[in-house]
């Protein structure tokens, strides 16, 4: 699936594990989303969160980043900036604080979108 087609991500998603009750809300969150995708069992990963709001893998991570790669855009449009990457996973270590300051940030291209139109 195309980047474009996946839910944003919410605080939420750290807080829930895409049970029934996130399925009658007004828009299916992204852990329920991807509990819906072919891969099944664990939680949803972070390290999948990342790339897919545009940091690079490990941005959330306590761990020092050795050389921050970030996901190249063009990717976005045929779902290869996944490759690799599971979507749920399980034992994440921080998992829940990890999931939700990536909730609570912003797309970082939206911003840098936002800044060049003043």
């Amino acid at each position: 699936m195309a980047a474009s087609q996946w839910p944003t991500p919410t605080v939420q998603d750290a807080e829930k594990d895409g049970g029934p009750g996130q399925y009658e809300r007004h828009s299916i969150p992204l852990n329920a989303a991807v509990k819906d995708s072919p891969q099944v069992g664990g939680q949803l990963n972070p390290a999948w969160v990342e790339p897919l709001m545009g940091f690079p893998q490990g941005w959330t991570d306590l761990a020092p980043l050795r050389e921050p790669v970030f996901p190249n855009q063009g990717t976005w449009h045929d779902g290869s900036w996944e490759e690799g990457i599971e979507r749920v996973a399980s034992g994440t270590p921080h998992r829940a604080s990890r999931l939700s300051a990536l909730g609570d940030s912003v797309v970082w291209q939206q911003a840098v979108l936002a800044w060049s139109l003043f």
